[in-house]
């Protein structure tokens, strides 16, 4: 299981090996999560680790609420991967398929 981040405006989804097949936990970070000032709603889903949050980006920043997931150890930033990173490997791997196809 892997930390994975995907982020717009107003929310953010996260998935996290901490809430993977985990009720007890996904249940503990919607409750703690929906005390901090800032957030709308949070959703989990255990069978693929991810939680949805919802939140007022005037009173609660991106940065802010991943600071917070990564303090009470919900998250890891430095082994999250986003979705630029996902496009990217894939875009890589296509290229190379092409370029061996017509190097061929």
């Amino acid at each position: 299981m892997r930390y994975y981040l995907h982020y717009v405006p107003g929310r953010i989804r996260i998935e996290t090996p901490v809430i993977h097949e985990n009720p007890p936990a996904a249940a503990q970070l919607e409750t703690f999560m929906k005390t901090v000032p800032g957030i709308k709603s949070v959703e989990t889903e255990i069978i693929t680790g991810s939680a949805v949050m919802y939140f007022d980006e005037k009173v609660l920043t991106k940065d802010r609420l991943i600071t917070i997931l990564e303090k009470h150890d919900y998250f890891r930033r430095d082994q999250a991967e986003t979705l630029d990173q996902e496009i990217e490997e894939g875009a890589e791997k296509v290229i190379k398929v092409i370029a061996d196809a017509v190097l061929e």
